[in-house]
């Protein structure tokens, strides 16, 4: 006759509403359900698309980030703005001022008769179209600025005569009185949009597209004008210029070499205009000389239109040409964004992170027609550079490395600590950034370590040799299987072992040493089946391996070798000595890069227990020393909580026999443990950790055929009864030496969920008939200690066919 082996292993996991909650003194009444958390706005609007240029620079990155430019000041020295548009009204910086003699009106609503003076258009609308592209308001009507919330002062340059070419020209004598009024207000971007020309800018202009020598500033005004952009940078305004559009090699405004001049590095940015495919557009003077601080920016894009003056009536939106003039705004925006998201950079500051986060075009690197690339706001708010914190005692820690494998112990503890979950950093300009520590803890997943069990029973293999004269000899393994895929397609969770290698090999030798005493030499792929306590063998299986039988603080750890002494007297006393050693090693983490290094544990166990007919009693206790690890946790970096720690325990347990074939078997383990916390991390401190387990099962046999077994269990795997940590956790930065702040945090390390596992077992072995069965049915509670259930099902047999 031939038997065929026939497996099959189910584990659902469920989530219950009514499990989730944190911990506290007492527990709450069963409330209402509550509404669903409003979902984060969405910035992808049609407002936002309305303008190609705000998605070309990557603005909706600061967007979803709650950033609008909101506190910042550009100051815009242009024409006229209608300050009453409905979509800069709310914008317009209340000290914004006319520096150009129009009788203080900022917006000139003369109503002008285009067809016979077209040239007097762009000086109209000129300036509110470069006011919208900065900070158009965000109103789901039209478009919006790339900062929508941020001030325009509005500085009105031009005179109140059309000029002899039948625009506008410029109170050149009032530019230093308009920046001294941009800097008494507190303007942190000044957008320049007058082009200030000297007799040398025609050797960067076109052949075709010299610049007039009526359009020159005179020679008069040459110094006042330097000076007063001058002082604008020591002021510590970030200056930006469009670079001209005069099919140039470089930018045509004598103001632009200011970019040059040592001590105003990063201080002035110069910009092109690209097309919608990012190439340059075709009129815009290129980087030449001032490479090293000339981005590129869209043009060409959907901007404000005044609707008072000649254009009463008319649409308040519309396109822009593909002029540098309209790029420039672009970077002043941005540059109003980033000076939001951290105020305390400094101009110069903004304007190297702006320069260093482009997005390369054309050459590569630096290049004499695109400069240095494309402006980008998300990389412009990524860190930059070194990225790391810093310990109270001011030591360095990278984030990225501190992470922290969690043993089951502790379950949702360190997750139910909200300032873990905002830990700042610095990057390499000591910007601040908030960093969720949570995502740096794994948890040992309960579900998981039901699965391994359910591959254990499944392809487990075993064998018992008694050697004549030396010893006995057990033997175990994980069999290499055949693969049933339509098997495994079909149902949630089948045992997948692999093929053609055995795995999870377990051994053991024992060898009577003289009459009473014995000796035995374990090794196994879970410390908990290490050792069983004396008179409490129990061959059945159960999905839940929670040390009723064995050693609690032993389940922590993956694998074990050991040696016991046990000395069986006549009387039936036992006395037992052990000493075990305990593999370290995060194997249920995906977190750490490279195994834990110096990382081992050992226990000795000493126990007595007394055997007679119908019960037995024991105690075992021990010492548990831990090098590395901390109840089978393993950090590293800032999350390195704690290492050498001694875990002193005890362990009661009992069987007793009942009539009718019923047997109770209880275990009950209790340790305190301490720990050395290690400098450089954000743990300061962690008191005496209490532990406990515990295990009941009620069995019995012969119920449907001879030998047959059924169980019922209920248990607690080891979990922190009480303890605390002291963390001092950077949460915050001062806002003028950029020095982190830390948050003094004390942690309950008791989770505030417990796991309870329920388990009916039925076991038929070698039945007349050639059958073999065995059954397991678990229902875990809090798996981990962490809110939820799981559900696990085993059924194997052995068929006679």
């Amino acid at each position: 006759m031939t038997s065929v082996k026939i497996c099959f292993g189910l584990v659902l996991g469920l989530s219950v509403a009514a499990c989730g909650g944190g911990g506290g003194a007492t527990v709450a009444p069963p409330t209402p359900s509550t509404p669903e958390p409003p979902q984060a706005p969405s910035y992808n609007t049609t407002e936002y698309r309305e303008n190609p240029g705000l998605g070309e620079i990557g603005a909706l990155a600061a967007y979803d980030d709650g950033l609008t430019g909101a506190g910042v000041t550009v100051a815009l020295m242009d024409s006229s703005v209608d300050v009453l548009h409905p979509d800069l009204d709310a914008n317009i910086h209340p000290e914004s001022k006319d520096f150009g003699g129009n009788d203080g009106a900022l917006f000139d609503d003369t109503l002008y008769d285009i067809s016979e003076n077209p040239n007097i258009i762009t000086p109209t609308i000129h300036g509110t179209m470069t006011a919208g592209i900065i900070a158009a308001e965000r109103n789901d009507q039209g478009t919006h600025g790339v900062a929508p919330e941020a001030q325009i002062l509005a500085l009105r340059m031009d005179l109140p005569e059309l000029a002899s070419w039948g625009g506008k020209d410029i109170n050149l004598a009032a530019v230093p009185d308009a920046i001294d009024h941009a800097i008494a207000n507190d303007a942190r971007i000044l957008m320049v949009e007058w082009a200030f020309w000297d007799e040398n800018s025609n050797q960067y202009a076109g052949a075709d597209n010299q610049i007039a020598e009526e359009f020159y500033v005179p020679e008069e005004y040459l110094a006042s004008v330097r000076e007063a952009f001058q002082k604008a940078i020591d002021a510590g305004m970030l200056i930006v210029i469009p670079a001209g559009n005069e099919f140039g090699s470089a930018p045509t405004a004598f103001i632009s070499q200011l970019g040059l001049k040592d001590g105003n590095q990063n201080a002035v940015l110069v910009v092109g205009a690209v097309d919608r495919d990012q190439t340059i557009f075709d009129r815009s003077n290129k980087a030449g000389y001032a490479q090293d601080y000339f981005v590129v920016a869209p043009s060409g894009v959907t901007t404000t239109l005044p609707i008072h003056g000649f254009r009463e009536g008319r649409n308040p939106w519309g396109s822009t040409s593909d002029g540098t003039s309209f790029a420039g705004p672009h970077v002043a925006g941005a540059a109003a964004l980033l000076m939001q998201a951290f105020p305390n950079l400094t101009a110069k500051e903004v304007g190297e992170i702006l320069l260093a986060s482009t997005t390369d075009l054309g050459a590569a690197g630096s290049d004499e027609i695109y400069g240095q690339g494309l402006i980008n706001v998300e990389r412009a708010l990524a860190p930059m550079g070194v990225t790391a914190s810093r310990t109270r005692d001011g030591r360095e820690v990278a984030l990225s490395g501190s992470v922290l494998s969690l043993s089951p112990v502790f379950g949702d503890a360190v997750s139910a600590m909200p300032a873990f979950g905002s830990v700042s950093m610095l990057d390499g300009y000591r910007r601040a950034y908030r960093q969720n520590m949570h995502s740096q803890v794994q948890y040992r997943d309960a579900r998981a370590l039901v699965e391994h069990r359910l591959n254990t029973f499944i392809s487990s293999s075993s064998s018992s040799v008694a050697l004549d004269g030396i010893g006995h000899m057990n033997f175990s393994f994980m069999a290499p299987t055949r693969r049933n895929e339509a098997l495994e397609d079909a149902l949630p969770y089948v045992a997948r072992t692999g093929v053609g290698t055995a795995r999870n090999v377990a051994f053991s030798f024992s060898k009577a040493i003289s009459a009473g005493l014995d000796m035995r030499v374990s090794t196994a792929t879970g410390g908990a089946g290490l050792f069983t306590s004396f008179g409490m063998d129990d061959p059945q299986a159960r999905l839940s391996d929670n040390g009723v039988r064995s050693d609690a603080y032993a389940s922590l750890f993956d694998g074990a070798l050991g040696m016991a002494l046990n000395s069986d007297s006549k009387n039936k006393w036992n006395y037992s000595f052990a000493v075990s050693r305990f593999d370290v090693e995060p194997n249920h983490s995906t977190l750490f890069d490279a195994p834990a290094e110096n990382t081992e544990a050992y226990a000795v166990t000493a126990g007595a227990a007394v055997r007679a007919e119908g019960y037995a009693l024991g105690m075992d206790a021990g010492v548990l020393r831990e090098s590395g690890s901390f109840l089978g946790a393993i950090g590293q970096g800032a999350l390195n909580f704690g290492n050498n720690a001694t875990t002193v325990y005890a362990a009661l347990y009992g069987r007793y026999q009942f009539a009718h074939g019923w047997q109770m078997v209880a275990r009950y383990s209790y340790g305190v443990s301490s720990v050395d916390v290690p400098v450089g991390g954000f743990v300061e401190g962690i008191s005496a950790i209490h532990t406990d387990a515990f295990a009941v099962e009620l069995s019995t046999r012969n119920i449907v055929s001879d030998g047959d077994r059924l169980g019922f269990s209920f248990s607690q795997p080891l979990r922190a009864r009480s303890g605390e940590l002291l963390a001092y956790l950077p949460t915050g930065q001062t806002a003028d030496t950029r020095e982190l702040t830390f948050e003094r945090v004390i942690g309950a390390l008791a989770p505030s969920k417990r796991q309870l596992d329920t388990e009916i077992t039925y076991e038929m072995q070698k039945h007349h008939s050639g059958l073999s069965l065995q059954a397991n049915i678990l229902l875990q509670q809090n798996p981990g200690h962490r809110a939820g259930q799981a559900a696990a099902l085993l059924l194997r047999a052995n068929l006679p066919f």
